[in-house]
């Protein structure tokens, strides 16, 4: 997983749930996951408030606190390009910043299909209508993480391979054009054009 560790109070956050994913891949199959990404302390302590968290960086007092908490054994640190981890891995949990918001869908998704990387996806309501499920797995159908674990694990590389194909063929599609970066631009030169 690649992804910066961030709290919210909305009651639709997935901040939380990557940090569940993480604790429980950390406690039950560490060998298996990597996390990657800035901002996570070194054990599984509670996010403080904003000045105590810069109160605690700026007096050098992180180590001291993670001692009061379970140890951080996955967390690998920053990345200078998603793509190099990403490529080197056959699944990636990819969890949007929300739950239910209908069309929100950001670069999470994307990065891990450029990479070749399965997306265990979570986030848009809609997503089946924008990305077709053959291009993901959709964390929605698991009971825990321990169910995710055990079907990631019996998925042999023929599938794998198979889901690979589906998300190129997507990624090249019209339907996947619409999420790049160029298709962004021009309709938003095309929006600015018009009102001109």
């Amino acid at each position: 997983m690649i992804a910066g560790f961030k709290t919210s109070a909305h009651p639709n956050e997935l901040y939380s749930e990557r940090v569940r994913a993480t604790r429980w891949f950390a406690e039950n199959q560490p060998d298996d996951f990597e996390l990657h990404g800035f901002g996570w302390p070194g054990s599984f302590r509670p996010r403080f408030n904003r000045y105590l968290e810069l109160l605690l960086a700026k007096a050098r007092l992180n180590h001291f606190v993670d001692l009061f908490f379970p140890k951080n054994t996955v967390y690998r640190g920053p990345v200078k390009r998603k793509r190099d981890i990403l490529s080197q891995f056959r699944f990636a949990i990819c969890f949007e910043n929300c739950l239910e918001e209908e069309g929100y869908l950001t670069e999470k998704l994307f990065d891990c299909m450029g990479a070749g990387c399965v997306p265990v996806y979570r986030g848009a309501r809609n997503i089946r209508s924008l990305v077709p499920d053959d291009c993901y797995i959709d964390m929605q159908k698991f009971r825990s993480y321990g169910d995710l674990y055990a079907y990631l694990n019996s998925l042999d590389k023929a599938t794998v391979r198979t889901y690979q194909v589906k998300m190129k063929e997507f990624m090249n599609s019209q339907r996947g054009m619409n999420f790049t970066p160029a298709y962004f631009a021009r309709t938003l030169a095309d929006y600015v054009r018009d009102d001109i």
